[in-house]
């Protein structure tokens, strides 16, 4: 099974508008599955969840996953968004991590997932650790370290790929070496590999047709969420802009066509 999701940075940006954009626009795009982006504590607070999960009812959306960068630094955070999970009815927390070199590296990952591991399997909560550009999780050696050290089959790869174009790992050899330890695939395209700039779907040079087939030859089971980063657009927040204002749902609904072809039953 393979079905394309979208997350919420895609609509609403790091906007903090209670998902407004998404719930409006997501049913219209016609995508059902959402990762909801939670860039403050206050969105996974037991009143917001609450909300999201009225709204998805009423709008026949169907929470995914959730994502935070502060799962693997902050034990409270990571606390509450396994809660989180459980309460929208999902069973996947993405995180990604800290600058490289920064946050205790690999070292205090491997600490973390130790502690938070056994909490994850007991939940039945699968956690997907997405690569970044610069970030202690970037390359293939990177996971190979944690997955040498955390062998569980709930914590896994969410493979970014404009994040793993800029960082120039070849993401065929990747998924060759990293199968069955995939478990998440957010898309995103970038201008060329080894410089991180994230571009409109089709406006890099990501080749997504040589990814996605190998991803379906290698077994992946999961989902394709559209990540369109608000980094794709020079927004000048100092000015009150903000990614409202360059929001454009048909840049959306192509998107969904160009990707669509993927899915499978």
């Amino acid at each position: 099974m393979i079905k394309l999701a979208c997350a919420t940075i895609s609509t609403d940006g790091f906007d903090q508008n209670n998902f407004n954009t998404a719930f409006e626009a997501l049913p219209k795009v016609g995508i059902r599955f959402v990762e909801f982006n939670s860039w403050i504590p206050d969105n996974i607070s037991e009143e917001s969840v609450k909300s999201i999960k009225q709204r998805c009812n009423e709008t026949g959306l169907t929470p995914l996953s959730i994502y935070s960068d502060g799962f693997i630094d902050n034990e409270e955070i990571s606390v509450r968004m396994m809660d989180a999970a459980l309460e929208l009815g999902c069973r996947r927390i993405v995180s990604d991590s800290a600058q490289r070199g920064e946050g205790g590296g690999l070292e205090k990952i491997i600490g973390r997932l130790e502690s938070v591991t056994p909490e994850l399997e007991k939940k039945g909560l699968n956690l997907c650790l997405e690569n970044h550009y610069q970030s202690n999780l970037e390359f293939p050696e990177d996971y190979q370290r944690v997955f040498d050290a955390i062998p569980s089959g709930n914590v896994g790869l969410c493979l970014d790929t404009g994040h793993f174009h800029a960082s120039g790992v070849d993401m065929i050899d990747l998924i060759e070496s990293m199968k069955g330890r995939i478990n998440h695939v957010h898309l995103k395209d970038n201008i060329e590999p080894g410089t991180i700039k994230f571009m409109n779907f089709g406006d890099g040079s990501v080749d997504f047709d040589a990814i996605l087939n190998k991803l379906i030859d290698s077994g992946y089971s999961g989902y394709l969420v559209l990540e369109m980063s608000p980094e794709i657009y020079t927004i000048d927040y100092m000015a009150g802009e903000t990614f409202a204002d360059y929001f454009d749902i048909e840049t959306l609904i192509s998107a969904k066509k160009m990707f669509e072809k993927y899915e499978r039953s």
